[in-house]
């Protein structure tokens, strides 16, 4: 009994400790579940009332998590595009700065795990699960973690960012501190959404304040200087940036003139513009007063951004030309354009490299236009402003040069309203007097100033060529002579003052600027300079009225004379007959250049005796025989281009006198020939005064008729060679089309058709068709079904009537040689024997001869240097017959070798010459093999014909208007189906030959 009692208390012992610990135990999970619920509210109640701010927040949720978790590894980042941003960030609880990575495809790690799966992870050691975790970690410190927490931040739509607690010690983390993390997670993940909402909101806001004042300031039309400054300071105040820049895109135009080799023994000298284009700062926060600097286009931040046309960003980390501003991290310039022209660049630097995302870079791009659209206003007004000075310079000096008839007075009147309403300094004029150019307005009255026509000086240069100069530093070009007193000049432009193809003098303008003159300055003082030759010739103009007006009728006797209706030869004649009387010369030459020979040729002559006249028809001087000078240093040749020729051997059966004048009798710069004539004065006959004074002018008259009819009768002999060379290319396209066959066979069960076009140049393409005779039947090798054809498809290596005459030949050897051979190889090897025996023409053909049975779908083949041609199996990939040797004509013993195809039902085989595949578009761009290949394949299930209409169309529309430059030849076998056993064929389908007409 007592023994049961035992058993009776110790089962009542047992059973009263078990309910007290599963009471114990579930006293503990109550209480934890009350920590965690009241850690969940405290964590509530922080974001709740922690500020929209994303720093804030991350720096709120390290806090909480802190009481929850050992967070001395933290991590909480963002996804920004395909990057992953880390906002906040602690190693061994000491804060880092934040960093970016990219989550590139193959290496995106966990944090990528994540946000494409949506799921946390619990990682209770790396390095035991290493091989079954679900991606793999992307580690940023030597020390690795052993394990962690990742828990994703995701809204309603999107998975935002991630939060990572990692520990070096093994399952420092449970289910628990998951649970409790993933719910912060969630109440910090619309905090987070929402904080970066409002930011993107008042960064939008932000902008679109700044770009409403600087759209006001630019509507106020306020001088540029003053709105760089104002703009500057407004975006670095708004974003708080280090350094904000404004460049400006300035040019600078000037010629210099440069040695050059016209002859073996003679320089010469050519004016050649040059232009410089840079950037000028124009505002900047951190240096305000100091001088603008300059940057090349491509130098430096902004002037790559110019030079690029589009923005450019740089990170600190890229800063190898060291382009940052200090204490900057990043920095962006974006290019100011408008109208398709860069006008300057907009530059800011800042410490928080985030700030300069995709958002801002819109925005700068439109601050960037909207400061585009400020400069082209204000360069519009400064134009439109300095118009309106210059029209009214220009009626000050128009009235000037109509009211005073003193050159004296007029010239000082044009300098002091010159200087006076154009603002410029220093005004010269001078004036050409014989060889020498002297000063006569402006400049320092004491000092007198002449330079020698050929000789060192800008003005010097100007008045002996004829081009104005516009040097923007005189410092920089040897040919500047500084004036007495005035050797501070920077800048010198001068024009010449021309009337007609006379240089009167120059017009000098002297600035002490570097640059002070402009492309449009320099036109300027080419008008004043033309009002002021004007007005200088106007006071020679009455003296010489008589003078003009006997030179008027002499030219109009001329002109007269130069278009009555005869022939240039008599035309010619009657010109020659004129000079005696006109200019008072007793005799006068003309003579014919000819390109071929270098030699002159007697054309006509008047003043001459029976034995010189006979003398002058056998003469054949050269060139030099007339003693011609040397080639002249100006780029600008004179109208009337004479010398005085020296006593010459060639030319002593006319050359009596010491000197004889040569001029040069040129169309369109072309020298067409010569006029010889003897010095005036020589010959006892004294010139009355209007012939001596207008001699020149009238001389110029003649000599542009004797040239334009020189150049008539050249264009007549041209066209003339024209039309004979036109009538043998059409001969030979007739030659081509006569030998081309009128129709094509087509044994049933098969498609032929044949496309041929010739070029305007006439090329040497023909394909054939021949019925070849049956094999003998003691040749088993030849054994055949059915009727065979020959079938030939070539290009010969040149052009016009010699490939028309060779291909013929050869097209006429082919059928002889393959009516009595059956292997193509052999053909084609007795074919290239006989060219080599029979032609002495230097020219070779490539060809491709087959031997076609339209019963057994068998074809035999043999190429000679030709394109392979294209076999489409009704089964399987298009395919080339490369097989080939070398081109008929080409070497004298050459072999060939035989190649056969079995052309099924369904199978396509296309020939062609060279001139379809290298046809050229007008931007020279070649049909070329693919697309051939790509046209054929698509369109041989349709048949033979369809394929030649498919190439015909894609090179119309490949080529267009454009001339072919080679033939275009294509022969297309199609077999349908299995032949009848009777193998008919029927020749009445026509081949298509499209010869190109002749021009008119």
């Amino acid at each position: 009994m007592e023994n049961i009692l035992l058993a009776v208390l110790i089962l009542f012992l047992g059973a009263g400790f078990t309910v007290m610990g599963l009471r114990i135990r579930s006293r503990r999970s109550l209480e934890s579940r009350v920590s965690e619920l009241a850690q969940l509210a405290e964590a509530g109640r922080v974001v709740l009332t922690t500020p929209l701010d994303v720093q804030r927040l991350a720096e709120k949720v390290y806090e909480v998590a802190g009481r929850i978790v050992d967070t001395r590894l933290f991590q909480l980042g963002l996804f920004e595009g395909n990057d992953y941003a880390v906002i906040f960030w602690t190693r061994d609880g000491e804060r880092l700065p934040p960093s970016r990575f990219a989550l590139s495809p193959g290496q995106e790690g966990i944090v990528g795990w994540l946000r494409r799966t949506r799921q946390p992870l619990l990682v209770g050691d790396f390095t035991k699960d290493m091989d079954h975790l679900p991606a793999r970690p992307r580690y940023v410190d030597d020390d690795p973690p052993r394990s962690a927490i990742f828990v994703p931040l995701m809204t309603r739509d999107d998975v935002i960012g991630a939060i990572s607690i990692q520990s070096r010690t093994p399952n420092a983390f449970t289910e628990s501190h998951l649970r409790i993390v993933g719910i912060l997670a969630n109440y910090v993940a619309a905090a987070m959404a929402n904080a970066r909402m409002l930011e993107e909101a008042l960064r939008r806001a932000r902008y679109q304040a700044l770009l409403g004042e600087v759209s006001r300031q630019i509507q106020g039309l306020q001088p540029l200087p003053d709105l760089y400054r104002q703009v500057v300071h407004q975006v670095a105040g708004t974003f708080e940036f280090e350094v904000v820049r404004i460049y400006e895109w300035q040019s600078a135009l000037g010629w210099h003139r440069g040695a050059i080799e016209s002859s073996a023994d003679q320089a010469g000298e050519r004016e050649t513009a040059w232009r410089t284009d840079h950037l000028v700062l124009q505002a900047e926060t951190a240096h305000e007063g100091q001088t603008p600097r300059e940057l090349a286009i491509g130098a430096g931040l902004s002037g790559l951004a110019a030079a690029r046309r589009q923005p450019v960003l740089i990170q600190q980390e890229a800063d190898r030309g060291g382009w940052l501003a200090p204490g900057a991290a990043a920095a962006l310039a974006v290019p100011m354009i408008i109208e398709d022209r860069v006008v300057g660049t907009l530059e800011m630097h800042t410490a928080q490299a985030q700030m300069l995302g995709p958002d801002f870079q819109a925005a700068a791009e439109l601050l960037a236009g909207h400061l585009a659209i400020a400069v082209l206003e204000n360069q519009t007004y400064q134009i439109e402003q300095r118009r309106a000075e210059q029209l009214e310079a220009i009626g000050d000096v128009t009235r000037a040069a109509s009211s005073i008839l003193d050159p004296e007075k007029l010239l000082v009147e044009i300098v002091r309203l010159t200087s006076a309403r154009l603002g410029i300094e220093r005004v010269q004029i001078f004036l050409r007097q014989g060889n020498q150019i002297l000063l006569r307005a402006g400049g320092e009255p004491e000092h007198v100033r002449q330079y020698a026509l050929d000789g060192p000086g800008l003005i010097a240069f100007v008045a002996r060529t004829g081009e104005p100069v516009l040097i923007p530093d005189v410092r920089d070009d040897p040919r500047y002579i500084a004036a007495i007193g005035w050797d501070d000049t920077r800048t010198e432009m001068a024009v010449p003052l021309v009337f007609g193809e006379h240089i009167l003098g120059v017009f000098d303008f002297q600035s002490l600027q570097r640059g002070a003159y402009s492309p449009d300055d320099l036109q300027l003082a080419q008008a004043f300079a033309a009002m002021v030759a004007i007005a200088l010739r106007n006071a020679q103009l009455f003296t010489r009225e008589r003078e003009a007006a006997w030179l008027s009728a002499s030219l109009l006797r001329v002109a007269e004379t130069a278009s009555a209706p005869t022939s240039p030869d008599e035309t010619l004649t009657a010109l020659v007959q004129l000079l005696p009387t006109m200019v008072d010369r007793p005799w006068a030459l003309v003579w014919r250049a000819t390109e071929e020979s270098g030699w002159f040729y007697p054309e006509s002559a008047v003043g001459l005796g029976p034995a010189q006249v006979r003398a002058f028809q056998h003469a054949r001087p050269s060139y030099s025989a007339f003693n011609p000078p040397a080639p002249s240093r100006s780029s600008a040749e004179p109208s009337l281009a004479e010398w005085i020729s020296r006593p010459a051997p060639a030319l002593d059966f006319v050359q009596g006198q010491e000197r004889v004048h040569v001029y040069a009798l040129k169309y369109g710069g072309r020298l067409l020939g010569l006029l010889s004539m003897p010095e005036p004065g020589e010959t006892g006959l004294e010139p009355t005064v209007s012939h001596r004074t207008h001699e020149d002018d009238l001389l110029l008259g003649i000599v542009q008729q004797l040239a334009a009819v020189l150049e008539s009768k050249r264009i007549a002999a041209e066209l003339e060679l024209g039309r004979r060379l036109e009538r043998e290319l059409e001969l030979a396209r007739e030659i081509q089309t006569s030998f081309l066959p009128r129709s094509l066979p087509q044994p049933e069960g098969w498609q032929l058709s044949a496309f041929w076009k010739s070029a305007r140049e006439v090329g040497g393409d023909f394909y054939d068709l021949f019925p070849l005779p049956a094999p003998t039947p003691s040749d088993p090798r030849r054994a055949s079904s059915g009727p065979r054809w020959g079938v030939v498809i070539a290009d010969v290596a040149d052009k016009g009537v010699p490939a028309a005459l060779y291909m013929a030949l050869c097209r006429t050897l082919m059928r002889a040689v393959a009516i009595s051979r059956i292997d193509p190889a052999e053909t084609l090897a007795r074919v290239n024997a006989l060219l080599f025996s029979d032609s002495q023409a230097e020219l070779f053909v490539t060809l491709v001869y087959a031997v076609w049975e339209p019963a057994s779908g068998r074809l035999q083949y043999a190429n000679a240097g030709h394109n392979p041609p294209l076999f489409l199996p009704a089964e399987g990939q298009p395919r080339w017959l490369t097989d080939h040797g070398v081109a008929l004509g080409v070497i004298e013993d050459a072999t060939y070798a035989t190649s056969e195809l079995q052309v099924d039902p369904g199978d396509t085989l296309a020939l062609y010459t060279d001139g379809v595949i290298d046809a050229h578009n007008p931007a020279l761009e070649e049909f070329g093999v693919p697309r051939f290949t790509r046209t054929v394949t698509d369109a041989a299930p349709a048949g033979a014909e369809a394929v030649t209409r498919a190439v015909e169309a894609a090179l119309e529309e490949h080529v267009g208007a454009r001339e072919p430059f080679d033939d275009v030849t294509l022969l297309v076998l199609h077999h349908v189906g299995p032949p009848a056993e009777s193998g008919a064929s029927d020749l009445g389908t026509p081949a298509k030959h499209i010869r190109r007409q002749p021009r008119t």
